[in-house]
């Protein structure tokens, strides 16, 4: 028996095909697809991030690698600079760790006050040893002597036996001359040491060097002294020449003139600088003058002032006090 409907529509029974033939999904599986497909949109998007974070973590690891090696290349530029400056400073007076007498005072003679009594050289040439060390005073001792030798030609008369043409005739002697040589001692070097002197804050005290001849009698004095003791105040080595005037004013306190005032450094820095082994770095400053003068009584010598800067402590320690500065002044006599 049919059933009856009751309202005014009766129900439509549920159908599982359309109009096709094909059947609808139920309900619940149509919402697992969409949440399978949601995820692996989901799992996809992460992935994709990652991978995005990778790279970008990456780039940035190379960004910092880059900054770093500029970096430490601009540090390396920047130390190389100074040490070039300081190299330049110390051979130019630029540098701020110099003290003492400065360019607009180095050259006048009242700043220059020496700490030791400063001998008069030109008056030990023609003395003796015992007279130079009379001359020069208490504390001035003898540490060193040297022979000075030479081959000399000498001649000397011998006994030389003859024979005769004669076989049965005896041999005899006549003498002759015979020359040779032999090793003499033409003189001596003369080491003295002044002890009553002190010694400068590197230990160096000045020191009076004699060469005498075969009669003992003085023909060059030398004379070895640091700047400090001389009462120079620190300043590179061409300021102490072309400023300070350290080798006229040199001159004057060990009693000589000399006959030309205008001395001055060659203009051609490769002839008193030497470099270390990297080729920029100063190693020394060192340079000879010579020329002509006379003494205070007018007799003429001639005269050498060797003035040298060590840079090689100071190479090491960058401390200026370190550079080693001295003067070796010596006096000799015209023939």
């Amino acid at each position: 028996m049919a059933e009856k409907t009751t309202g005014k529509h009766a129900a439509k029974p549920v159908s599982t095909a359309d109009s096709t033939g094909a059947f609808d999904a139920p309900a619940s599986e149509t919402s697992l697809d969409a949440e399978v497909s949601h995820r692996k949109r989901i799992k996809g998007h992460k992935q994709r991030s990652r991978r995005t974070r990778i790279v970008l973590i990456f780039i940035i690891l190379l960004l910092l690698a880059g900054l770093g090696f500029l970096g430490y290349t601009a540090w390396n530029i920047v130390m190389e600079a100074n040490q070039e400056a300081s190299q330049t400073a110390a051979s130019h007076g630029e540098s701020s760790t110099i003290e003492g007498d400065t360019k607009s005072d180095a050259g006048t003679t009242d700043k220059v006050k020496p700490q030791v009594s400063i001998p008069n050289l030109a008056n030990l040439v023609g003395l003796t040893t015992d007279e130079a060390i009379s001359y020069l005073g208490s504390g001035a001792e003898v540490s060193s002597t040297t022979d000075i030798t030479e081959e000399v030609e000498k001649t000397r008369e011998v006994e030389v036996e003859v024979k005769s043409d004669d076989p049965k005739a005896e041999p005899t002697t006549e003498v002759q001359t015979e020359t040779y040589t032999e090793e003499e001692v033409v003189g001596h070097h003369v080491t003295i040491s002044m002890k009553n002197d002190k010694t400068d804050s590197q230990g160096n005290r000045p020191s009076v060097y004699l060469t005498t001849d075969k009669d003992e009698k003085t023909t060059i004095v030398g004379y070895s002294i640091s700047m400090e003791s001389l009462g120079y105040g620190d300043m590179s080595f061409s300021d102490a020449v072309d400023v300070a005037k350290i080798v006229q004013n040199t001159l004057s306190n060990v009693g000589v003139t000399p006959a030309d005032g205008n001395i001055a450094l060659p203009e051609d820095e490769s002839e008193y600088r030497t470099f270390g082994e990297d080729g920029t770095t100063v190693a020394e400053e060192s340079y000879t003058f010579k020329g002509d003068g006379t003494t205070g009584e007018g007799t003429a010598i001639t005269w050498s002032l060797r003035l040298t800067y060590d840079y090689s402590a100071y190479n090491v320690s960058k401390n200026w006090d370190d550079v080693i500065k001295l003067v070796y002044v010596t006096v000799e006599a015209t023939e």
